[in-house]
C-alpha cells in the first residue's frame, strides 16, 4: 500500500520540545498531559489534562492542555485573533512553527493550510494580559498569518501577539483538536518513526475515538489501518474522511490503491476518472494518478492502460515501471 502522500500538518511534524514556553503553570487545576515511551498504547480514559478555564488565571498553553469550549464561547470577544486591535494571545511556544502546536483546526474539524506571512510589527494598544517568560524584552509583537479552511474562497487572517499570554481559546470559525486526543496522535507518530507499528496503530486508534470527527485523526487511523492491512477497514475510513473534506485528493488516491488491490477495478474506475478530472499535469501527483487510472482501466482497455502506465513511468512513477 503505497502511502507516500503526506498530510499537511503530517508534513510538518510539531517540534513540542523547540516551542515549549516557558512561563510557569500556576494554577493547580491546569496541568500538562505527557506521552512517554513508557506509556500503554491504551491511554486511561481518566488520563486527561484539566480544562484551561478562560476565566481563570492566564497562562501560555503548553501542548496538551484542554481549552473549555463553552467558557471560550461566553467569554472570549467577538473578533479574537481576527484583526491587529485583537491579536490572539497564546505566547511564543504555539505560535512559531505553527499555530497552537498543530491543534488549530477549522470549525468542521477539517484541516486548514496555515503559513505565516510575517511580522506586522506592535500592537495598536499595549495588552494587559501577562507576558510570556520567553519575551525578549519587546512585547506586543504581533505576527499575520493566513489560515486557509477547505472550501473557504480566500483564507483567514489571523492575528497573534507573541509575547503575551491571554485568552486560549481559538478564534471564531476555528476549533482545537481536543488535547488527548492530539496527545495520543503525537505518540502514535513517534511510535511510527521507531517501528513499533502495533504501538503505532493502538495509539492512533485511542486518538480517533477521541476526536472522531477531526480530520487529522480520522486519516491517521486510516493509514495505520491499511498499512495493518485492513483493507475494507482502512477504505470506509478514507470514504470517511473524503465526505469531510471533498476538496482533500489524499483520501481519494489511497480509496483507489484499496479498491484495486480488492480488485474492485469498476469502483476503482469511478474514483480514478474522478482523479484524471481534478489533477492538472504540473501537479506532483499527477503521474500517480496516471498510473491508479492505468490499474483501473487495465481489465477493460488493456491497450490505454499500457499508454497510461508508459507515461507515467516516463514521469518517474516506479510503481507503472
Amino acid at each position: 500500500m503505497k502511502l507516500r502522500h503526506v498530510l499537511p500538518i503530517l508534513g510538518a511534524v510539531i517540534m513540542l520540545s523547540a516551542c515549549k514556553t516557558s512561563a510557569p503553570v500556576t494554577d493547580p487545576t491546569i496541568t500538562e498531559a505527557s506521552v512517554t515511551g513508557d506509556d500503554q498504547a491504551e491511554l486511561p480514559d481518566d488520563a486527561g489534562t484539566p480544562a484551561i478555564d478562560p476565566a481563570e488565571e492566564l497562562v501560555c498553553p503548553t501542548p496538551y492542555q484542554e481549552v473549555d469550549a463553552t467558557s471560550c464561547e461566553q467569554l472570549t470577544p467577538r473578533g479574537y485573533g481576527l484583526s491587529i486591535d485583537s491579536p490572539a494571545e497564546w505566547g511564543l511556544g504555539a505560535g512559531t512553527q505553527t499555530l497552537w502546536f498543530g491543534r488549530l483546526m477549522c470549525a468542521d474539524g477539517t484541516i486548514p493550510t496555515i503559513f505565516r506571512a510575517g511580522s506586522v510589527g506592535k500592537a495598536p494598544q499595549q495588552s494587559t494580559s501577562p507576558s510570556s517568560q520567553t519575551h525578549l524584552g519587546t512585547l506586543d509583537v504581533v505576527d499575520l498569518w493566513m489560515v486557509q479552511c477547505p472550501g473557504d474562497a480566500k483564507p483567514t487572517e489571523i492575528y497573534h501577539n507573541l509575547y503575551r499570554c491571554g485568552s486560549p481559546c481559538a478564534p471564531s470559525g476555528f476549533s482545537l483538536m481536543p488535547a488527548e486526543a492530539y496527545r495520543a496522535y503525537v505518540a502514535s507518530l513517534e511510535a511510527s518513526d521507531n517501528k513499533d507499528n502495533q504501538r503505532a496503530r493502538a495509539l492512533a486508534l485511542r486518538a480517533y475515538e477521541l476526536a472522531p470527527d477531526f480530520e487529522l485523526s480520522l486519516m491517521w487511523h486510516a493509514i495505520q489501518e491499511a498499512q495493518a492491512g485492513e483493507l475494507t477497514e482502512a477504505l470506509a475510513l478514507f470514504e470517511r474522511a473524503e465526505a469531510l473534506n471533498p476538496s482533500a485528493a489524499f483520501a481519494r488516491m489511497q480509496r483507489a490503491h484499496i479498491l484495486l488491490q480488492l480488485s474492485r477495478y469498476e469502483e476503482a474506475r469511478v474514483v480514478t476518472l474522478t482523479l484524471m478530472t481534478e489533477t492538472q499535469l504540473d501537479d506532483p501527483d499527477y503521474p500517480e494518478v496516471l498510473c491508479l487510472h492505468a490499474g483501473a482501466l487495465l481489465s477493460t482497455d488493456a491497450d490505454q492502460a499500457r499508454a497510461l502506465a508508459t507515461e507515467a513511468c516516463s514521469l518517474g512513477e516506479k510503481e507503472c515501471c
